[in-house]
């Protein structure tokens, strides 16, 4: 088998850089999985610059799509491709299965003791009153999960799961009838090795495995930016065909651009209330007032 290895990326990683992808690129970097299920306007707007910046450097970049039980499984994938679809390089979404609270369950910490990235994904969670798996019974989850797979499916992409052993089995009931899908399994043992992972869902053999939740990059450098690694079976992970590069019309560009402009103008109105008490959110509000302008007025103000 030959294998290939690559990292995750989501909001509370921030903006991709030039000097990002340079690194990235030197340290051998062939897949890049971004987070393509964003709570508000302005963690989209992320998303999109990091799909935009990565797809041009990165071989293999596909988005990952946190799942929700409240959330109406066709419209959270159709609302994810058309806001990613066209800006990664294959035509796979991965659906990351797991849910903060049997994470904290595992782990034994309380949510202000959970790593960053968790932190913002909860935070997100509690600010719009999304409801994960546990609070569903194993079965609801399994019909979610089928109504998105067929979704996916039917635009084109290929659907793949992403999980573990201890988010896979209380969640659905260890159910075993999508072992035949391609997975992306959690277990953050610091073993780059396909063939060592726990038994979960009834799978033989893995697309990938994160083994670890510490990565950095430069990988020699104690203070680089840290991220998650995997590895991966490098047939599996190339099998689908690449998204060919969009030919955008100035009428299709216009109304992009018209859309996010009233997403960001939405978030704004949001935040309003709070802008005068909390110096954080009046920050955050003046980059929304940026970008609503930018995307007002592209070629600046007339």
């Amino acid at each position: 088998m030959t294998t290939t290895w690559g990292i995750d990326i989501s909001n509370w990683n921030g903006p991709v850089t030039a000097q990002n992808l340079t690194d990235w690129t030197a340290a051998g970097v062939q897949v890049c999985m971004i987070r393509g299920s964003e709570e508000s306007a302005a963690l989209t707007e992320t998303a999109i610059q990091q799909f935009t910046a990565v797809r041009p450097v990165i071989q293999y970049n596909f988005p990952y799509l946190w799942t929700y039980a409240n959330d109406i499984p066709e419209q959270a994938v159709d609302t994810c491709l058309n806001d990613f679809g066209s800006l990664v390089t294959q035509k796979r979404l991965v659906f990351d299965v797991e849910d903060l609270v049997n994470f904290i369950s595992h782990f034994g910490q309380s949510g202000t003791q959970l790593p960053k990235r968790y932190q913002a994904t909860m935070a997100a969670m509690l600010g719009t009153n999304k409801v994960g798996f546990s609070s569903v019974p194993p079965a609801q989850a399994i019909t979610w999960l089928q109504a998105a797979f067929a979704e996916t499916v039917k635009q084109g992409f290929e659907p793949c799961i992403y999980s573990a052993s201890w988010c896979w089995n209380p969640l659905t009931g260890s159910y075993t009838g999508f072992s035949g899908m391609k997975w992306l399994v959690a277990q953050f043992d610091n073993t780059a090795d396909l063939t060592v992972f726990n038994s979960v869902g009834g799978v033989q053999a893995l697309m990938g495995k994160q083994y670890s939740d510490q990565g950095r990059i430069p990988l020699t450098d104690p203070t680089a930016p840290q991220y998650d690694f995997s590895i991966y079976d490098l047939a599996a992970v190339s099998s689908m065909p690449v998204v060919s590069a969009p030919t955008i019309d100035v009428p299709t560009l216009e109304g992009w651009m018209a859309n996010a402009y009233q997403r960001v103008k939405k978030a704004r109105e949001d935040l309003a209330p709070l802008v005068q008490y909390i110096p954080e959110v009046a920050n955050a509000d003046q980059e929304l007032d940026n970008a609503e302008q930018n995307l007002r007025y592209p070629g600046g103000p007339s």
